[in-house]
């Protein structure tokens, strides 16, 4: 399962600098996994990223995160660990 979403975390690849931080956009993102706590993995464009879920906003067609959509995410370790193998590290480097 995976919920439409937007983040306004900062994506390098995306065309985001250092210091622009203040002035990011929302972009629409997929919420693939979240774990229960605080971290969560979604995609932008293709990118895969594990961020805090502090990062993530719910879709245009969902007011609020409900408890069943958020427990629906959680994975189980050996899930988490799979789908983070898709996850690009954060890096302003390129």
């Amino acid at each position: 399962m995976a919920i439409p979403a937007w983040t306004d975390y900062p994506f390098p690849e995306l065309g985001d600098w250092k210091g622009q931080e203040e002035d990011l956009r929302l972009r629409p993102c997929v919420l693939h996994a979240y774990d229960g706590n605080k971290y969560a993995i979604v995609e932008v464009e293709g990118i895969f990223r594990d961020l805090k879920i502090g990062y993530v906003y719910p879709g245009e067609a969902v007011r609020g995160w409900s408890k069943a959509q958020l427990e629906a995410l959680e994975l189980p370790d050996e899930d988490w660990d799979r789908l983070m193998l898709r996850v690009t590290p954060f890096s302003w480097e390129p």
